[in-house]
This record gives structure tokens, C-alpha cells and sequence, in this order.
């Protein structure tokens, strides 16, 4: 045993040798044979940062993907505008309660890593007009906005998301909404819906008490 063990060491066949003599450890990992000299570059987690404050808004970096806002937070009258694409590998965007109240416009625009966007309650309320565009989000699954969040929004916008599964927009959300958009393509007559893996559409209490036309076309969806 002992120059089998010397004989596979000296001809670096594998990366882990066991000497039946040595004592044995609880549990190894897996072994994998390696060239002499092979590099192995442990696997990074995924990178989240926390936002509290006005001025990390526009810290990004590339290899964030995960992004939260903090409750209570960026309420300045200075923020009217996020650049949503300084964080290009955003996989989940997490929007606490009472955020961002002043944004005239919260645009998640070609993040083609994107799968999850949640808003808390009272989110983006001040300012009228505004509007939640997401467009060319390829992996996009679901859009969840909590109570009376973007009422005072005059849009709705998601477009290019052919994988999206799930839209939950709770009650007094888009109360003052004028314009409904919700299609897989980059082309629309003004209100309708195309998204074809769409399975679960939520509308709460009091969204889209203005007038707006709304037709649902998505087969398979549940609307409740």
C-alpha cells in the first residue's frame, strides 16, 4: 500500500491520496484528477449589497447580483432618478417599505440576469406620473409590488420578458395608472398582454382605479 501511494504521488494522478496507515478524516471532498500544476479557483458566492443611503445608489459594480434596499431609505427630494444598470449581473432586486418615494421612474432595462423584482408596501408614492418600466429581461420570472406602492404612477411597463411567470401587484398599487403595458414583444396597439409563460397575474384592491385598457391574451393564466 504504502508504494502504491508513493507511486501515485510521484506521478500526480490525483489531487487527494489517502494512506490506509493515516488516520481518516470525518469526510473529504470529492476527488477529481488534475495535471501537476492545475490552478483550482473556488466558486465566489453571490455578491449582494445593501443600500441605506442616497450616494450607494450609484456604486455599482459588475459582479454584484443581488441588490436590497433598505426600509425607510433614499426618501430624499434629490432622488428622482436610479441607474438601475450599474449593477449589469443583477440577479434579484429587493426594494424594502416606504423607499424611494421621490422616483419619477424606476427603469430595470436590458439586465439579461434578472429574475426577481420585489418592491415593499409604500414604495415610490410622491411622485405623479411616474412609472415602473422593465424591458429586455430575458430570465425575468417575478414582479411582485406590495400595497400602495407607484400609486401615483401614470405607467406600467414590461415588455421583452418572455420567461416571466408571475406579476403580483397588491392592493392601491397603479391606482392613478393610465397606461398598462405587459408584452413578451418589443411592439404594442396599447394595452394588451403577450407573455407566454405567464401563469399567475395578481391584482389587489384598488389597482387601476383610472380608466385603462387592459385585455388579457397570456393562455394558462391565472388572474385573481
Amino acid at each position: 500500500m504504502r508504494d502504491a501511494v508513493a507511486r501515485i504521488k510521484r506521478e500526480g494522478k490525483t489531487t487527494v491520496v489517502i494512506d490506509a496507515k493515516d488516520p481518516q478524516p470525518e469526510s473529504i471532498g470529492t476527488v477529481v484528477n488534475l495535471k501537476p500544476g492545475t490552478v483550482v479557483q473556488p466558486v465566489a458566492p453571490m455578491e449582494r449589497v445593501v443600500i441605506s443611503h442616497e450616494q450607494e445608489l450609484e456604486r455599482g459594480a459588475a459582479v454584484v447580483q443581488e441588490v436590497v434596499v433598505c426600509d425607510n431609505s433614499c426618501n430624499e427630494t434629490s432622488v428622482t432618478a436610479w441607474r438601475v444598470a450599474v449593477f449589469p449581473s443583477l440577479r434579484v432586486l429587493q426594494i424594502g417599505q416606504n423607499c424611494l418615494a421621490n422616483l419619477a421612474e424606476l427603469a430595470l432595462c436590458d439586465l439579461p440576469m434578472l429574475e426577481k423584482v420585489t418592491v415593499g408596501s409604500q414604495s415610490v408614492t410622491r411622485h405623479a406620473g411616474s412609472r415602473l418600466l422593465i424591458r429586455n429581461c430575458a430570465v425575468l420570472k417575478q414582479v411582485k409590488v406590495g400595497a400602495g406602492s407607484f400609486a401615483s404612477s401614470a405607467e406600467l411597463c414590461i415588455t421583452e420578458c418572455q420567461l416571466l411567470e408571475s406579476v403580483e401587484l397588491m392592493d392601491g398599487c397603479f391606482a392613478a395608472c393610465q397606461q398598462v403595458l405587459l408584452q413578451s414583444g418589443g411592439s404594442s396597439d396599447g394595452g394588451g398582454i403577450d407573455l407566454p409563460c405567464l401563469i399567475q397575474l395578481v391584482l389587489g384592491k384598488g389597482v387601476f382605479q383610472k380608466e385603462c385598457r387592459f385585455q388579457l391574451e397570456s393562455s394558462g393564466v391565472e388572474e385573481s
